[in-house]
């Protein structure tokens, strides 16, 4: 039932961004972390860096507790994510989506420490999920601005370098010079928005009133900044849907650490005259193995 959910959530997203994220190989990926991980002998590198390292972030959680007590109000604030994305910066990963299937599996693992169902609210309050997209969004706004400004240089006789995606528009003479910046990864270009060509004419179209050689330059930066908004508005686009397909596609987790209430009553009830020993070691617990 769930793959024809992800499905059907990747036939929404497909019109809306030609990705350079391939949302059904990060699932895969993600799915195939969990399945690693509960196989209880992962052999996944990422998996097991996680698994090695968890408890001394408990240690360090209950250590901070006590040794601080009420001084450090910043530490108490911290979330199981905050912990988390410990392990998410010190990870060096540089492919994009095997990335994003690390940030996907460690919002699944705080669901699984924390017995709560992995959602939308829990992955978009990831510092890890949040850090990764700006990560990507001053990726692409790099490369998407030098793309932008080369196309609109090279269609008003700025350079004579061809950009490596062509339109079908016009080369005006303006007279005037640009310094092209190529270093463009080829990934934005499967990033380009259905209408840029339209908004590219409408762009030139302002270029060409450029009276002399630093009004073409601010104009031509102007016009990219503005096309560049396009782009932006896909990622956000992107963003919503990868928390779509993460609530959707996580397996579900059971929930029984509502137990743990029962014995806390019950150990009260037992060792009434040492509740203060007893209300320690509830503390403890509940900052060691609840998130």
């Amino acid at each position: 039932m769930k793959k024809w959910i992800f499905l059907f959530l990747l036939f929404l997203v497909v019109p809306v961004l030609s990705l350079a994220i391939d949302l059904e190989n990060v699932t895969a990926q993600f799915q195939k972390l969990v399945e690693d991980y509960e196989s209880g002998s992962p052999q996944d590198p990422f998996v097991s860096y996680v698994k090695e390292n968890i408890p001394q972030l408990q240690k360090y959680r209950i250590f901070r507790r006590f040794l601080a007590g009420s001084v450090e109000k910043t530490e108490f604030a911290k979330t199981p994510g905050d912990y988390l994305f410990v392990l998410y910066q010190s990870w060096k990963e540089t492919n994009w989506e095997r990335k994003l299937s690390n940030v996907l599996f460690l919002s699944y693992f705080q669901s699984t420490m924390s017995g709560s169902k992995p959602s939308e609210s829990v992955l978009k309050n990831s510092p890890a999920f949040n850090s990764f997209f700006a990560e990507y969004r001053m990726f692409v706004r790099s490369n998407a601005l030098n793309l932008i400004r080369w196309i609109l240089a090279y269609y008003t006789g700025g350079t004579n370098t061809p950009p490596p995606v062509e339109f079908n528009l016009g080369i005006r003479k303006l007279g005037f010079s640009f310094n092209v910046n190529h270093d463009v990864h080829p990934d934005i270009l499967k990033l380009l928005p259905e209408d840029l060509e339209t908004k590219l004419k409408e762009a030139i179209e302002e270029i060409a009133s450029s009276k002399n050689q630093a009004e073409y330059t601010r104009n031509i930066n102007r016009q990219a900044s503005l096309l560049w908004k396009e782009f932006e508005s896909n990622i956000s686009a992107l963003q919503n849907e990868v928390a779509d397909v993460f609530e959707n596609t996580s397996p579900s987790i059971s929930n029984f650490w509502w137990i743990r209430f029962v014995v806390y009553g019950i150990l009260l009830v037992i060792f009434l005259r040492k509740y203060r020993t007893i209300l320690q070691f509830i503390i403890a617990a509940e900052i060691l193995f609840i998130w």
